[in-house]
């Protein structure tokens, strides 16, 4: 009976582990979709200004907004989880949407996965301003499923590494917040993804 209990135990612990890996890898690719939407609305637009006044707000990581979308205002986090909830269901992260959809009560975890979506999106909108739409769409659509890192400007990432790279960010923007005594969640996002990768495989090998 002990071993059986003891059993079920390690069992659920296993499948918990195994849940955590694939809500780490789908947020690696929802990463990967806003960039790149990013780079996609930073060439449309074309406008360093424009695009400026969006990626390079001083809001301390706290608002949403999109370039295009919603008429470039601000969005409220409900909205935006939702944009991102349905961006999910559009690549097939479905675990992750699924997090979102049925999971209660993890507002705050929830708000950091908004913020980090909002941070790659910013960034891409940086680096799509300096090309033109049609290497813009090309690149967007090169990669339907967002499982491939590369980015527009540099090299690209293995899936390790830029899993790791989203750790380091999250906790960039956590110490940035903290000192001006707003928090996001960004440190409970961290954590969650470096227990998911160290719960499961030696070290930080993911793949």
């Amino acid at each position: 009976m002990e071993r059986s209990k003891r059993s079920e135990k390690e069992d659920l612990k296993e499948k918990r582990i195994a849940k955590a890996i694939e809500v780490v890898d789908d947020l690696s690719r929802i990463c990967e979709y806003f960039y790149r939407k990013g780079v996609l609305d930073g060439a449309v637009c074309g406008d360093p200004v424009e695009v400026n006044l969006c990626a390079k707000r001083e809001d301390d990581n706290t608002t949403f907004r999109f370039l295009r979308d919603e008429g470039g205002r601000n969005v409220p986090y409900r909205h935006y989880l939702g944009y991102v909830q349905f961006f999910c269901s559009k690549i097939g992260a479905n675990d992750l949407r699924n997090a979102i959809a049925f999971i209660p009560g993890q507002r705050t975890f929830f708000t950091a996965v908004c913020v980090i979506c909002d941070k790659y999106y910013r960034d891409g909108l940086l680096d799509g301003v300096k090309i033109d739409f049609l290497e813009a769409k090309k690149y967007f659509n090169e990669n339907p499923r967002y499982s491939r890192h590369n980015r527009l400007i540099g090299s690209g990432y293995d899936n390790t590494v830029w899993i790791d790279s989203i750790k380091y960010d999250c906790n960039r923007i956590f110490l940035a917040q903290e000192t001006l005594g707003k928090n996001m969640g960004l440190n409970r996002l961290a954590t969650y993804i470096s227990r998911s990768i160290r719960n499961s495989y030696d070290g930080w090998k993911y793949i």
